[in-house]
């Protein structure tokens, strides 16, 4: 999914990883619009298309989240302003993706195994965005110049 080679030191790495959290946004606010005020999805086979499609989604973002996650030290290497930009972008991202899944999980029956499923994915990409914001604050937390440090009043 990256558009750069982190592990080369392409200086172009942080635009165009925001460019990519921008267009997950404009997808997500896309379908948002959408599903708005969709119906309950009540058949067992379209929840089931539903539940795959937003499964597969769910694990896209994972990858995606981990993938930021992991690189944090060199991207910040590569581009200091990356400290702060890229978790501002993925708190966007995750604000987005937010209303999308509360959408999707809105087609299906309260109580039915679908919407617990895809309730608890919904928790797992939340802790998958947290994960990459701390990656950034922990790639600095030991320099001379730590990101958020809050002790020094």
């Amino acid at each position: 999914m990256w558009l750069c080679n982190v592990k080369v030191g392409d200086a172009a790495c942080t635009p165009d990883i925001l460019d990519e959290f921008s267009d997950i946004s404009d997808s997500c606010l896309s379908n948002i619009s959408v599903m708005v005020r969709s119906s309950i999805v009540t058949e067992q086979g379209d929840q089931q298309l539903i539940y795959e499609a937003y499964s597969n989604f769910i694990q896209g973002l994972f990858e995606l989240m981990d993938s930021v996650a992991e690189t944090a030290p060199v991207l910040i290497e590569l581009d200091k302003q990356a400290e702060f930009r890229i978790p501002a972008a993925v708190h966007e991202v995750a604000g987005v993706v937010d209303a999308l899944l509360y959408q999707v999980m809105a087609v299906f029956p309260t109580g039915t195994s679908y919407s617990q499923q895809a309730a608890n994915q919904k928790s797992q990409a939340d802790t998958h965005f947290r994960q990459a914001v701390h990656a950034f604050h922990l790639a600095t937390a030991n320099t001379g110049t730590p990101y958020s440090n809050t002790t020094v009043v």
